[in-house]
Formats: C-alpha cells, structure tokens, sequence
C-alpha cells in the first residue's frame, strides 16, 4: 500500500487517496493492538514513521534484487 500512494504518478487520484487512507489505518491499527499496551513511551507519531521507513528500506532491496528467472 505504502508505494501505492508514496511513488503514485497522481497524488490526487482516488486510487493514490484509497491507498493512502489503508496504510494510515492500518499502522493505526497496529499501533493499537501490538504496541500501545505493550510500549508506553512509544508515540503513533515515531512508530508511523518507522514503519515508512522499513517500507522504503524495503522497496529500496526489492529494486535492487535482480530479477528471478
């Protein structure tokens, strides 16, 4: 989802928005269910941007791995 809306040719289509609005509720998501309770000093605001971060760092391993044949 994160590239959907990061690296969209159109920030403002429907489609880039819809991504973007799952990406953000899930990070909310999971904020909630496996961080909150467990980690109190962590804010929503640091763990989204760790989770864009590992997604970039991501996306930056997947384009550099040759293709498989």
């Amino acid at each position: 989802m994160f590239d959907r809306f990061q690296y969209a040719d159109d920030p403002n289509s429907p489609s880039c928005k819809e991504a973007k609005i799952q990406f953000n509720r899930l990070v909310n998501q999971l904020f909630d269910d496996c961080v909150r309770p467990y980690y109190q000093s962590l804010t929503l605001v640091q763990f989204r941007g760790q989770v864009i971060s590992e997604c970039k760092r991501y996306l930056n391993r997947e384009r550099k791995t040759p293709p498989s044949v």
